[in-house]
């Protein structure tokens, strides 16, 4: 969990706000640097759900769905309103979204559908 605080989160959500809202809500361009820089570090961030975290499990704290997932999932999420191939280099992430949605839809979808609809989400399943 105190990854998801120090590493995930504000590379992932900082992406988010810095390209999508932010130029949005002040009328000015997206600081291309700064942007540029958390989706680097949001890609290691990946890699390390790749390849650690869901190394060998279908969850992060193991065979069942847990908070950890949810948060996880929560803060990548944000990144597809943004740019919906985000997953597309990392099957093991994006089969794992997937496998949190659908232990937790129809909430998922529902507490999400903003992010859906001011971004470029027009299909759930394909995050």
């Amino acid at each position: 969990m105190a990854w998801h605080q120090t590493d995930l989160r504000p590379n992932t959500a900082g992406y988010f706000f810095n390209k999508l809202i932010y130029p949005n809500v002040k009328g000015e361009p997206a600081d291309e640097k700064l942007v540029n820089e958390q989706w680097k570090q949001s890609m290691k961030a990946f890699k390390a759900i790749e390849n650690y975290f869901l190394k060998d499990r279908p969850f992060i704290a193991g065979e069942e769905i847990s908070i950890a997932d949810l948060l996880g999932v929560c803060e990548i999420v944000q990144v597809g309103s943004v740019n919906v191939d985000f997953a597309k280099d990392y099957p093991v992430m994006k089969a794992w979204i997937q496998r949190v949605r659908n232990e937790t839809n129809p909430n998922f979808d529902e507490v999400h559908k903003i992010l859906y609809k001011i971004g470029k989400i027009t299909d759930p399943s394909k995050l």
